[in-house]
């Protein structure tokens, strides 16, 4: 059996592929290559164990096929995953020489009758060992609704086959399953994760707006049962209080509504071509009285004439959100440095503060709901605990990362990377 015969060669076969491949093996990146993995890891597949709805198309496929073999296999950048397999015992392989990277390039079924015949594989060491034998493959390539293919589904065997139309079709229409049920699983799994966001952000809510309306209650009935008694410095620091209470529900609230449009989808993410520095003008400008009562310096430094691929007004909120929590965490005469760096085709935007800190046991539970409650700033500042929360999904949006280095009495750097635009790339 093939299984059997690919078994014992697995801890070397890889290497010995990448050593022994000849180039007609190695097949051409796709027109979308970029694209493309960008869409299969948006599945969140790659890399996960087998699952039974896939399971019983594979194995439909060897039946269908008369094959003694059967994959699904997501072709990542450097590597084959095969999310699920029938009488095949390895779980990856490389990508350079393979059969599905050939196959991924077509709209239809690849079908290589005898591999030892085929100018692309009759060198491939799958086809030329006795151990493994390859002579028989039919791939369907796993097509997205935007035409990207992110795999194969394939049959494999030992002995050289041809297909009939009636099998052929059939494989097309098991792949087009395949990928109904990609789409269900990645449906399922993100409301999984809009579930889970939910619960993080109705336990900042339940601990943060209670909080803030026990203080304006409470001063609130001071105020209406002993006004007269009171003096009036005392008047004034409850009115700056009720002030200050006031202004974090506000935000609570404006926090709230912004994750509710987001996750009920009335805020797309509208990409588009965008210069930082005025980006970055903009959501500052607002925040340079409360950085001025501070003495705190707000630092931009920025490489001349950067574009990004990005939705403004996520990538307003995010900066915004980004800069107030420096200024928040940063004492007095302190310095708030905002600077870029261009990665490959991406730009990392850094925000630094000379603030607080953190130990890295807080640094990493910034975003989990169970410990993310608001915490005072230097100068007793309140927080809704939801700013961060809502910038860590602005990035995701953008296929990007947040990232937060901390040491604390020296301060923090939040860290989080965007697509550069065309024109940039140009």
């Amino acid at each position: 059996m093939l299984s059997v015969q690919f078994t014992f060669i697995l801890p070397w076969i890889e290497s010995f592929i990448m050593s022994s491949v000849s180039d007609r093996s190695i097949a051409p990146l796709h027109a979308q290559e970029k694209e493309r993995l960008e869409a299969l890891a948006a599945y969140e597949l790659f890399g996960t164990q087998p699952e039974a709805q896939f399971d019983e198309i594979v194995s439909l496929v060897a039946q269908i096929c008369g094959s003694s073999s059967a994959l699904l296999s997501l072709v990542g950048e450097d590597l084959l995953w095969f999310k699920s397999r029938y009488n095949y015992n390895a779980d990856s392989a490389a990508r350079d020489g393979s059969f599905c990277s050939h196959a991924i390039l077509h709209d239809d079924v690849m079908i290589v009758e005898d591999a030892s015949l085929d100018e692309r594989f009759n060198q491939n060491p799958l086809v030329t060992c006795p151990s493994t034998n390859v002579r028989f493959y039919a791939g369907a390539p796993l097509i997205t609704e935007d035409g990207l293919p992110l795999g194969v589904i394939c049959a494999i065997d030992d002995q050289p086959k041809t297909m009939t139309p009636l099998q052929i079709q059939t494989l097309q229409v098991l792949a087009k399953q395949v990928v109904a049920q990609m789409n269900l699983h990645r449906s399922v799994v993100k409301m999984q994760q809009i579930n889970q966001n939910k619960d993080k952000f109705f336990a900042i809510i339940a601990h943060d707006l209670k909080a803030a309306f026990h203080g304006i209650l409470g001063f609130s009935e001071v105020l209406d049962t002993d006004f007269d008694e009171l003096e009036d410095n005392a008047k004034r620091e409850i009115a700056s209080y009720l002030n200050e209470s006031s202004h974090t529900t506000y935000k609570l609230l404006e926090n709230l509504l912004e994750w509710a449009r987001l996750e009920n989808g009335a805020m797309p993410y509208r990409p588009k071509q965008l210069q930082l520095d005025s980006l970055v003008e903009e959501a500052v400008a607002g925040l340079q009285f409360s950085a001025a009562q501070k003495n705190i310096p707000i630092e931009i430094q920025l490489q001349s004439e950067t574009w990004v691929h990005g939705d403004r007004h996520m990538l307003h909120s995010l900066i915004h959100n980004l800069i107030g929590n420096a200024i928040k965490f940063t004492p007095e005469y302190g310095k708030i440095r905002l600077y870029d760096q261009i990665s490959h085709d991406k730009v990392v935007i850094s925000v630094e503060d000379s603030g607080m800190g953190m130990t890295s046991e807080q640094a990493q539970r910034l975003f989990d709901g169970d410990h993310n409650q608001s915490t005072r700033g230097t100068h007793g500042e309140k927080g809704t605990g939801l700013g961060l929360l809502l910038c860590q999904q602005f990035v995701q949006q953008h296929h990007g990362s947040l990232e937060v280095k901390s040491c604390v009495g020296q301060g923090s750097v939040f860290s989080f990377n965007i697509p550069l635009s065309a024109k940039v790339l140009s």
